[in-house]
């Protein structure tokens, strides 16, 4: 194992809890929509723009929390390329979102969830079965 990355790695015994928050943190945040906004509009009766407002405070809720924990519990992990890769992630994906904005189309909307939503599925398992494995 690299000693570097073992410096800034949790005891595996916080690996159970980690996994709770991040399942907790999916559900929250932009992969979790799917689920969430039709909860909201359904089953709590917000309007379809209120209940994806609502979603997207979430996120920036799950963000934030994620980010205070990773400060808190490994805070050599934030070196000056991974600020500078994250920095580089949130220019490029505004640009990509101000561009796709100008043609996205609910029939877009649809073909993107339905490609999207798998990968996503497979990410979480593979993370759910290294959580477990580790």
């Amino acid at each position: 194992m690299d000693p570097k990355a073992a410096a800034v790695s949790p005891p595996s015994r916080l690996t159970p809890l980690f996994l709770f928050f991040g399942l907790i943190a999916g559900l929250l945040s932009a992969g979790g929509k799917p689920f969430k906004v039709p909860i909201l509009n359904r089953a709590f009766g917000f309007p379809p723009s209120m209940a994806y407002m609502l979603s997207t405070v979430g996120v920036a809720s799950a963000i934030t929390a994620a980010l205070v924990a990773q400060l808190i519990l490994a805070p050599g992990a934030f070196t000056g390329e991974i600020v500078a890769w994250a920095a580089f992630f949130i220019v490029a994906i505004t640009a990509i979102s101000l561009v796709v904005e100008r043609f996205w189309s609910p029939a877009l909307q649809k073909y993107v969830s339905w490609t999207i939503a798998p990968i996503l599925i497979i990410i979480g398992v593979r993370f759910l079965l290294v959580a477990v494995a580790s």
